[in-house]
């Protein structure tokens, strides 16, 4: 089994909030590779934590960390900031 990825936490780091911003919600929530459950994590997001939408479908997010890192949630793992 593969180690998990660490955990994002970007300490004092802070993205402002707007129309593009969701919030993650809930701990260990995956920050996908790509749209796909079974692609690569890169890491697992913790409650609350914001990212900004680069794009939207159905089933995934693309999102961005405040510390650059792009990927992919799942749109029922996030709520409006």
């Amino acid at each position: 089994m593969k180690d998990r990825p660490p955990e994002s936490s970007e300490p004092g780091k802070k993205l402002e909030q707007d129309k593009n911003t969701v919030q993650v919600a809930f701990l260990g929530t995956p920050l996908y590779e790509q749209p796909d459950e079974v692609s690569a994590k890169l890491a697992y997001l913790n409650k609350d934590t914001l990212l900004r939408v680069l794009h939207e479908d159905p089933m995934f997010l693309h999102v961005q960390t405040v510390d650059g890192a792009a990927g992919y949630v799942r749109t029922n793992a996030v709520s409006p900031s």
